[in-house]
């Protein structure tokens, strides 16, 4: 197939991407492909229909992390519990919260809840892409094809998290990462409107188009179609995080 082929021009002129008829499966090759050549590899890991190794390597990355930045996380669990005014009235209650989270039951809770994270965003992304796809803009797909789409995106997730360990136990601080909270100063970290601003970073937005880019391959939209469609649901899922961030308590 040349690259006439592959491409093909819609009525307004923007590039249509067509999935390839065969693929190959090839866990290392596709993960790196997924980063710096997301269009090739959308096409190979849609014909193959593989995607149980990735979403593995995504679950141990995330608990693994936790297992690096666990002290901080801990510390930063503890110090917001002293502050609670129902904990400071009862001594004997704190001394048994803080025995917990520094104890080996949440040493393994607090693993695995953070890799459930990831599932979970993964879940909500392919339902509401689905949904949008199918049902509003009337393609034609079956979900399994939205979740390998959504489930392979996620080795940008694991490379955002390798960056980001490094400097929460650096700042000591949980939403640390390459995010709109950088531009905060020290004395506003923790608060609301950074935890809120936190939740806009780069491997989220990066996320959201290898998202768009993997719709345009399985519904054979326009790439430009896809993204749009992909950052519909970026806006719907940021917005819900920075919801949760202002009506949390700061630090």
């Amino acid at each position: 197939m040349n690259e006439s082929q592959e491409n093909s021009l819609d009525a307004g002129g923007a590039v249509a991407i067509e999935p390839m008829p065969s693929g190959s499966k090839n866990l290392i090759r596709d993960f790196f492909g997924i980063l710096f050549d997301p269009i090739k590899t959308f096409r190979n890991v849609l014909a193959a229909k593989y995607w149980v190794g990735i979403f593995v390597i995504v679950i141990l990355i995330m608990a693994a992390s936790e297992i690096i930045y666990h002290p901080v996380l801990v510390d930063l669990s503890v110090g917001n519990m002293m502050k609670s005014e129902q904990v400071q009235s009862n001594p004997e209650a704190a001394q048994k919260g803080e025995e917990f989270l520094r104890g080996p039951i949440y040493r393994v809770i607090a693993p695995i809840s953070i890799a459930i994270i990831p599932i979970v965003l993964i879940l909500l992304w392919a339902g509401l892409s689905f949904f949008l796809a199918s049902v509003v803009f009337g393609g034609t797909a079956k979900f399994n094809g939205i979740w390998i789409v959504c489930v392979w995106s996620s080795a940008i997730m694991v490379l955002g998290q390798i960056i980001r360990t490094p400097l929460i136990i650096a700042t000591k601080n949980i939403e640390a990462g390459i995010n709109l909270g950088l531009v905060f100063s020290e004395n506003l970290v923790g608060t609301k409107i950074h935890k809120a601003m936190s939740v806009i970073d780069l491997f989220g937005i990066w996320y959201f188009i290898a998202v768009g880019i993997g719709l345009a391959t399985l519904y054979k939209f326009t790439a430009k179609k896809g993204i749009g469609i992909a950052s519909i649901v970026w806006i719907v899922l940021t917005l819900i995080g920075i919801i949760i961030a202002l009506v949390s308590k700061s630090a």
